[in-house]
């Protein structure tokens, strides 16, 4: 371990104690350098024995040793004493390879001792680490988006990319509080959060914002934001943000144009509209205001004594008339109350199997025979009910309306076939528009006719849109458009499969319902303008909350003609003060209230307040006007409901039968 007269044995224990590897040199006479001691540690941390340098030169020793140079430091240091220490030093040669940390001194006159650690993995790893650094510094600043870190709501680091955006240099912005970069304490507060004396985003935070950059420009900024360490939030957060003003301000230009163009394409609809329904409406009108200056000509030729000759049958005939397109234009005004989603639909569970027979019989009674009506059949569902929530009236007319667009569409040689079958859903269909899983009835109105081309197929339900040519118009123009209002008011979907020339085929998807049918309720037949009988009065006492005169008057007149005791209130005020003067029992078999009425207390307010005074009273409710959430209030507690404009022999039906449940 040493040669002879180099130390003693004590001195040697002290060196192989050392962690460290250790060599001695002695100068010769020459003043060359000669190897003569070494510990145990140098033989581990070199990787060889070095038993066969002792007393060799060092350069013979160590080849390599001389390009380093500390052979003359460590002979300079044997002669005159002083210190060296080197980090880094690189050693390569047959035998030993490696960065050594080294640290030399004078171990006595003519005597150097070498104390050395091999720090190869750690200059490696530093390397490493250093390139990464490198890398990252690089990747930062070329990176084109804003990048920056925040510790105790301080900027603490910036790229080149977010003093682009925020026009600050990073003098600026390093060590300056990240509110200043916000356009207002509002915008600051939504993205960031207090968490303890610091203000930190929250973690993994992606949202849009506002900054305002320092010539006072208002910057819509993309931010995101994720915590240096996910134990340690307040260790700080690393952020980046992207400079989304030109994509913001193209959007909100786009948005402005479609907005632009919805209104127009709004207009463009509402002068449709309001064109088909001025028409529609002159039509009807035609005979309610010619037909009385008619009939009182008539009268007038009779003589006031009536001892002029009167034709009664003409009379009664143009009566009739007047009351036909009465009735027309009321369709037209209940036709624009579904389109404005204020129509209100009562539903129940009944049995579609019925709805549509009874759709398809008034189709076909009306076409008189028509040859183009096909057949009815529903192969698949035997003599089952099928259950659906609808109201039947409604559903009924969706389906005629249907079927008559397709009667017109054919020829005399084409064919109408309605089908009913029933489906399970269990993904989405993609049609006009998606329709969601589930279990659904569905009723197929299917032509021959000439088709709808492709590009029209989504238009059909626009109001007064047509396909129909060379001037032929039939119905309101609001067909379609009401059948696809009321489809969606039965929770339904429709669909339209149709070429041109090859014929069309409407899919009405209903949903299943889980409920009972319902016993079906089914009006009893009229004759126009003749009240029906067994709906006569008999003597019972009923009031009429009403704020319309004309509309009070002609209720009154009509219910008092049929032998009911009549009273009268302007409004649900009134109403309730005539309801209280009956003391413990109400003076009144039957209230009738205008659900909407030009007064605070309107019709449900005035009906609520009559059930809390009387429990068991009766109350119907009418209205042409009424939002269907309210609707729904008022049914919830079992209130009749009729809907205007109506004809006297429906308002004696329904009195009657309320009266007599």
């Amino acid at each position: 371990m040493y040669a002879d007269s180099v130390m003693n044995d004590a001195e040697m224990g002290i060196l192989n104690a050392l962690p460290l590897g250790a060599y001695v040199y002695r100068l010769d006479e020459k003043d060359g350098l000669l190897f003569v001691a070494y510990n145990t540690a140098a033989d581990e941390i070199i990787g060889i024995p070095h038993e066969s340098f002792l007393g060799r030169p060092a350069h013979e020793c160590f080849p390599d040793l001389e390009r380093t140079g500390l052979v003359e430091s460590y002979s300079r240091i044997a002669r005159e004493g002083g210190h060296l220490h080197e980090d880094g030093v690189r050693y390569d040669d047959d035998s030993i390879s490696g960065v050594f940390e080294v640290d030399a001194a004078r171990y006595k006159p003519g005597f150097c001792v070498v104390l050395f650690r091999d720090v190869t993995e750690e200059v490696r790893r530093n390397k490493s680490h250093m390139e990464q650094e490198s890398w990252l510094r690089s990747i930062l600043a070329a990176a084109p988006i804003g990048i920056g870190v925040i510790i105790n709501g301080q900027i603490v680091h910036a790229n080149h990319k977010l003093c682009e955006i925020t026009g600050y240099t990073v003098t600026d912005l390093v060590g300056a509080d990240i509110k200043m970069l916000y356009a207002s304490e509002d915008d600051f507060w939504r993205v960031h959060k207090a968490a303890g004396e610091s203000v930190l985003p929250e973690p993994g935070l992606m949202t849009e914002t506002r900054w305002q950059s320092k010539s006072g420009r208002v910057i819509d900024i993309m931010y995101s934001s994720m915590p240096l360490e996910r134990k340690n939030p307040a260790a700080g957060e690393s952020f980046v943000v992207v400079d989304i003003s030109e994509q913001k301000g193209s959007l909100r230009e786009r948005e402005a144009l479609r907005e632009r163009i919805e209104r127009s394409r709004h207009l463009e609809a509402l002068g449709a509209l309001a064109e088909g329904v001025g028409h529609d409406l002159n039509n009807v009108l035609g005979p309610i205001l010619a037909l009385p200056e008619v009939l009182q000509e008539c009268l007038a030729q009779a003589g006031a004594d009536g001892c002029g000759r009167l034709d009664v049958k003409q009379f009664r005939e143009d009566l009739q008339s007047i009351h036909a397109a009465a009735g027309r234009a009321a369709e037209v005004v209940k036709d624009l109350q579904v389109l404005g989603g204020r129509s209100a639909l009562v539903l129940k569970t009944v049995d579609l199997r019925g709805v549509v027979q009874q759709a398809w019989d008034e189709i076909r009674h009306s076409m008189d025979r028509d040859s183009r009506i096909g057949s009815l059949h529903a192969p698949c569902l035997g003599d089952e009910p099928v259950p659906v929530d609808a109201s039947v009236h409604h559903l009924k007319r969706a389906i005629m309306n249907i079927i008559r667009n397709a009667v017109d569409a054919v020829s005399r040689h084409g064919t109408v076939d309605v089908r009913l079958r029933d489906a399970i859903l269990t993904e989405s269909l993609n049609g006009l528009e998606p329709i969601a899983p589930g279990a659904y009835a569905i009723i197929e109105i299917e032509d021959s006719g000439c088709g709808i081309p492709v590009e029209l197929q989504r238009r059909i339900f626009d109001p007064f849109f047509t396909c129909q040519t060379g001037g032929r118009k039939t119905g309101s123009g609001l067909g379609l458009s009401i059948v696809r209002t009321l489809i969606k008011d039965h929770h339904g979907y429709i669909d339209v499969k149709s070429e041109a020339e090859t014929g069309t085929l409407f899919n009405v998807y209903l949903p299943l319902s889980q409920k009972p049918v319902e016993a079906e309720e089914r009006a009893a037949p009229r004759e126009s303008g003749v009240v029906s009988n067994g709906i006569d009065g008999r003597g019972e006492r009923i009031l009429i909350a009403e704020d319309e005169p004309q509309q009070r008057f002609l209720m009154r007149r009509g219910l008092e003609k049929q032998g009911y005791q009549v009273d009268v209130a302007v409004n649900g005020e009134e109403a309730i003060e005539k309801c209280r003067k009956g003391g413990d029992s109400s003076p009144y078999d039957l209230i009738i209230l205008d659900m909407v009425m030009q007064d605070r207390t309107d019709g449900l307010v005035a009906h609520d307040e009559i059930l809390r005074i009387y429990p068991g009273q009766r109350i119907m409710i009418v209205s042409g006007y009424q939002p269907p959430e309210r609707v729904r209030m008022a049914m919830g507690v079992k209130a009749r409901w009729l809907s205007k404009p109506f004809r006297m022999e429906e308002l004696l039906r329904i009195v009657r039968s309320v009266l007599d449940e």
